[in-house]
């Protein structure tokens, strides 16, 4: 449902959703606000579902610092990484990121250690995919985005011609990563996910972002459904039984893969409960369009280098995951 609020000096898109899932968030929807006069010149976004409560430092980058309350995660990110549901956006381009220990987020505002935002300054980035058209899945497209994926972590399970070097370590994920992808496409998905979790090394795993791919595939196919958008690989028009039955085997898939995702990282769940609730990033969110719909050469490439962009090898990995699932329901 889509409704309109007038502010004094600002108009606020909001675009309600069920707010039952996330009763405490900072906002239990997301909107876009098309005049920014007074938003803060610290903060450029804030992402709409980040939960109430003290966040403690867990692990802190030159461009990215993540905080923990419980199992929620809120992460503090430079201007070049961008928004995602649980990010605070700073302002880098002008101002230095400021190294705090503890971020305070509650229905008034956002406090990093001593620092607060009111709400009033805040812009909050709408992270959940939209299925505005119908979507398109076509065998050559994903070829064509396999192999403009760099050789780095996982892309040997997709790349047609591969010659990484791999260490004995690496030999041995490597060949465990096949055997993970190979239960899969036989069909056992429950034991591809718990072969694939942890795999590999890093703050999250390869093993670990590959599931958020596959997540976030089966995430935006179950959308397509329920907003009537199906296309490949789906027949069209869709039979209204045979609809309600791919849409609970879809949901079922997803369900087994975040039940055996889950492990001890916390960083790793994090990102698997968003992939599998269909929240994410801006830069997952413009792969997805590349992917799925009608684009130019230049936007696609453009959308696979700022995804691969993500951590060592996070971005790719997640490409990849998302790739196979695709290629996989695809195929059957």
């Amino acid at each position: 449902m889509l409704a309109y609020h007038q502010c004094a000096s600002t108009t606020v898109h909001i675009l309600v959703k069920d707010a039952t899932r996330h009763p405490k968030s900072v906002r239990s929807w997301g909107y876009f606000v098309t005049n920014q006069a007074n938003h803060s010149p610290h903060v450029v976004t804030a992402g709409n579902r980040i939960l109430h409560g003290e966040y403690h430092l867990h692990s802190a980058f030159p461009r990215a610092r993540n905080f923990f309350c419980n199992e929620a995660l809120v992460s503090l990110v430079s201007s070049e990484i961008g928004p995602a549901g649980f990010h605070v956006v700073w302002n880098s381009e002008t101002l230095p990121m400021p190294q705090c220990e503890i971020v305070k987020v509650s229905s008034h505002g956002i406090s990093l250690d001593d620092f607060f935002i009111p709400h009033s300054k805040i812009v909050f980035f709408e992270s959940e995919w939209r299925c505005e058209e119908y979507i398109h899945w076509h065998k050559n497209k994903a070829q064509h985005i396999a192999q403009l994926l760099p050789l780095s972590g996982f892309s040997f399970l997709i790349k047609t011609s591969s010659h990484q070097s791999f260490s004995c370590f690496e030999k041995q994920v490597e060949e465990a990563a096949h055997r993970a992808l190979n239960f899969f496409y036989d069909g056992n998905l429950e034991q591809c996910v718990r072969s694939m979790r942890g795999l590999g090394s890093g703050l999250t795993p390869s093993g670990d972002d590959f599931l958020c791919g596959m997540l976030a595939a089966y995430t935006i196919l179950e959308n397509s459904i329920n907003n009537n958008k199906e296309a490949l690989p789906f027949p069209n028009p869709f039979p209204p039984s045979q609809k309600a039955i791919l849409k609970h085997e879809i949901a079922l898939k997803r369900e087994t893969i975040l039940k055996n995702a889950l492990g001890t990282n916390m960083l790793s769940n994090a990102f698997l409960h968003a992939a599998a609730n269909g929240v994410f990033s801006v830069r997952q969110l413009h792969f997805f369009n590349a992917c799925l719909q009608h684009t130019t050469e230049n936007n696609l490439c453009t959308a696979v280098a700022n995804l691969v962009a993500i951590g060592a090898t996070s971005g790719t990995d997640f490409a990849v995951g998302f790739l196979q699932t695709m290629e996989r329901e695809n195929a059957t």
